[in-house]
């Protein structure tokens, strides 16, 4: 059973339902990554100057968060004020969540910092009248006062040097924040349901396997089926490649052919044909770059392009055969647990 939901864990749910349950069902934690912990100290500064006028530091967290000081409208405002004060009654489930600034008033505004590497993926006017988070937090306001209109806002802060910042703000009606608002009850009551359902029951995404170019933290108790179980064990083909990598001929030469494909990484066998992993997986990669009309796979935006290589992987495989490939490929470095989940052996040199 639910006890909450927050805009992060809707946004989840709808990208792949069954991540979203491993983490806040099951409540298994992801780990924390660097750009999460550089945001939340980046917002911790914020808070304490925003609070008590203390200036941020000179760490590099402080200098991004001074970047965006201008932008910052005067007192009164409240400073991560929870959805708790402003209660609505009757959800599916309660929802959870800070906002970063609240400023009352006749047009009442939610202000939300958003730290990035490059401003080209703050969100737009057009895209703040329509993202979860402000939605939320702008139907909780409006549902505890009468104004008319209220103002989103987000200030975006570069965390690489030169440190910028940039505000972007656009005012909605209460009818368009109902609206949307009315989607999103609709989507918690789905999480209700299926928050009640056995975790197999679940649909996987394969194309979030791998979103930007990282492996679900939960994709081996995803994958873990009764035949594959998630751990493979040292076989009698394991000890023959082995073998011929040593140089040492064996008494019995394998009579039928395989099925599957093995991957060489950073070494090469004795006695084996052997090509690039690049000619097994070209056709694949031509069909990422038809989908996404580029000439190469790596100018589809947001590294999608290797994303969708891996779920291509992991659905129709690579022919039968021995490649060879380098620690250091993008096509390993991105798509080397795809590569490792679909191949019959994988052998690895350091």
């Amino acid at each position: 059973m639910l006890t909450h939901v927050s805009a992060t864990s809707i946004k989840l749910f709808k990208s792949c339902p069954r991540r979203w349950y491993e983490r806040y069902v099951l409540e298994k934690k992801e780990p924390t990554s660097k750009a999460m912990l550089r945001g939340n100290e980046v917002h911790r500064q914020l808070e304490e100057y925003l609070l008590n006028g203390t200036l941020p530091d000179d760490s590099t967290e402080g200098q991004i968060a001074k970047a965006g000081l201008d932008h910052l409208p005067p007192p009164p405002y409240d400073i991560e004020l929870s959805l708790e004060h402003l209660p609505i009654e009757d959800t599916p489930a309660p929802f959870k969540g800070f906002i970063d600034m609240y400023i009352a008033g006749d047009t009442p505004e939610i202000l939300d910092h958003k730290t990035t590497s490059n401003f080209k993926y703050a969100l737009s006017e057009d895209d703040l009248a329509e993202d979860t988070q402000l939605i939320i937090y702008a139907a909780h306001a409006l549902h505890n006062c009468d104004a008319p209109m209220i103002r989103l806002t987000h200030v975006c802060y570069l965390t690489k040097a030169p440190y910028k910042s940039q505000r972007t703000s656009t005012v909605v009606s209460r009818s368009h924040v109902e609206e949307l608002f009315q989607d999103i009850l609709k989507t918690v009551q789905e999480m209700v349901t299926a928050s009640e359902l056995p975790a197999n029951a679940l649909e996987k995404n394969k194309d979030y396997c791998w979103s930007y170019g990282k492996r679900c933290p939960y994709f081996d108790d995803c994958q873990r089926t009764i035949k594959n179980k998630g751990v493979k064990h040292m076989s009698d083909k394991h000890l023959t490649v082995l073998d011929r990598l040593r140089g040492v001929e064996t008494q019995e030469q394998e009579t039928t052919a395989t099925t599957g494909f093995t991957l060489y990484v950073n070494c090469s066998p004795l006695g084996v044909e052997i090509k690039p992993l690049y000619e097994g997986l070209s056709n694949l990669v031509d069909k990422v770059c038809e989908v996404e009309k580029v000439k190469h796979i790596s100018l589809v935006p947001y590294a999608k392009g290797y994303d969708l290589l891996s779920a291509l992987i992991i659905e129709q495989s690579l022919p039968a055969g021995h490649y060879y490939i380098s620690s250091r490929s993008p096509f390993y470095e991105k798509c080397g647990d795809a590569l490792h989940t679909q191949a019959e052996l994988v052998v690895i040199s350091q």
